[in-house]
């Protein structure tokens, strides 16, 4: 049975799928299945029209399959491509903010500017800034707020709100 249906159900199968490969499998599986259930298995019609419409629901199944699958990977690569370019807008606007947060540091007096980036830059607390620069915790305190001051005047409120999650979201 097999060597007398095998080639023309293959041929037949190949008309959905357009690919032999697969059209051979499909018939190797149909075959395989009516072997298996050969026992409890009750045919209606004649075989070969048995054969050709497990055929052709195999490969209509196969090809339902298949679509499932490529709509699945486009949701995929849909997702993530979207994630990576937010992610990636993210970083630049998060970098272009960092930056210009250095710029307007470095434009402030020497000893703020020092004693905030020890602070806020290199994690240091006020104690160790003052055993550090051999001055008083209270002084760095009050650097560290007129150098919070100069800078949040000198920013927009929308930079403001920013800074302060990137300043206390690290530290």
């Amino acid at each position: 049975m097999f060597t007398i249906y095998f080639k023309e159900l293959a041929v037949y199968a190949k008309k959905y799928t357009n690919d032999i490969d697969v059209a051979q499998d499909i018939t190797q599986d149909v075959f395989v299945k009516l072997f298996e259930k050969r026992e409890t298995l009750e045919i209606h019609t004649s075989l070969k029209s048995f054969l050709y419409v497990s055929v052709r629901n195999r490969a209509l199944d196969h090809i339902r399959s298949q679509k499932r699958k490529q709509i699945h990977h486009e949701e995929i690569y849909n997702t993530s491509k979207s994630k990576v370019y937010v992610e990636d807008q993210e970083l630049q606007e998060e970098t272009e903010l960092q930056a210009k947060v250095y710029k307007l540091i470095t434009q402030l007096p020497e000893k703020n500017q020092k004693i905030f980036k020890l602070s806020r830059l290199e994690g240091r607390s006020n104690e160790e800034i003052a055993v550090l620069l051999g001055i008083s915790k209270r002084t760095v305190e009050t650097h560290i707020s007129n150098a919070l001051k100069k800078l949040r005047i000198q920013l927009p409120s929308f930079i403001k709100m920013i800074l302060f999650y990137i300043w206390y979201s690290f530290f």
